[in-house]
């Protein structure tokens, strides 16, 4: 799945549970039962909101829980770039991932 910020510029892709930067390195992981990814350091990342727009909730309670370093499972490649799809302004509570 391609992955967006607020603006609609393209910035990562989900691949099962595994996320990725648009070069196809792995940055982190999806956890199913906190429907969050964390980071490759194990720490909070950000969520999907409106249905395709990865980004950072700044009050999410688990902010500071480390889930433990994941290790780096490799390139999965250039997946081809969609583009930008349009924004869709601030969401309450969210930021966009820097």
């Amino acid at each position: 799945m391609h992955l967006y910020n607020s603006q609609g510029d393209e910035i990562a892709y989900q691949v099962n549970d595994r996320l990725y930067n648009l070069n196809g390195d792995n940055i982190g992981f999806f956890l199913e039962n906190m429907n969050f990814f964390i980071g490759l350091n194990g720490f909070y990342l950000g969520e999907i909101v409106i249905n395709n727009r990865l980004m950072f909730r700044s009050d999410n309670p688990y902010l500071e829980i480390d889930y433990g370093d994941r290790g780096e499972t490799g390139n999965i490649g250039d997946l081809g770039k969609i583009g930008n799809i349009g924004g869709i302004g601030p969401v309450p509570g969210f930021r966009d991932i820097r």
